[in-house]
């Protein structure tokens, strides 16, 4: 999964990606992003199949974006 995010001043963002029952499955933190776009990649490969909650946050904003894995 790719993510490509941009933020007004410098700050530290968490990213948690969470499975259908609220468990934390995945968790990165990007310490002192600045106001660069910044693309990330995270790798899901170990992940099953299904529907994630991907959430993104820093001291002044939370973005969160549904994420469904599927097979080819």
């Amino acid at each position: 999964v790719n993510l490509s995010f941009e933020l007004k001043n410098v700050q530290d963002v968490t990213m948690n990606i969470y499975d259908a029952l609220g468990n934390v499955v995945k968790h990165e933190v990007y310490y002192g992003v600045n106001n660069n776009t910044e693309i990330r990649t995270i790798n899901i490969a170990d992940l099953s199949d299904g529907v994630y909650i991907l959430k993104l946050s820093s001291d002044k904003v939370v973005f969160s974006k549904k994420l469904v894995k599927a097979s080819n």
